[in-house]
């Protein structure tokens, strides 16, 4: 009980200093907003250009406790194709010294 009442103090007395500057208060609630949009607005850029990103799905970065719903298929990436090796790099086709 002694530590709840601690840990009440602890957060009250935080609350009270972030209300004691009120244009800090509103400045940073401004900052935190900017801040969350523009997180936002850059994921919506990227799913603009894809369907998922690294097999995750946009509702599901917003929500990850929504992967569960979607059908096991679609939560499945379709494998990445193999490119051919490259030619004249490595120890393979450097030339054999006789």
């Amino acid at each position: 009980m002694y530590y709840f009442r601690l840990f009440a103090t602890y957060i009250r007395v935080g609350i009270l200093g972030e209300f004691e500057y009120r244009a800090n208060f509103w400045i940073n609630l401004i900052q935190s907003a900017l801040d969350l949009s523009v997180a936002l607005g850059g994921l919506a850029v990227v799913f603009s250009h894809t369907d998922t990103l690294g097999g995750w799905y946009p509702e599901e970065l917003l929500a990850p406790g929504r992967r569960a719903h979607r059908p096991a298929r679609a939560r499945h990436r379709a494998p990445a194709a193999r490119c051919p090796p490259r030619s004249g790099r490595g120890p393979q086709s450097s030339p054999s010294r006789s």
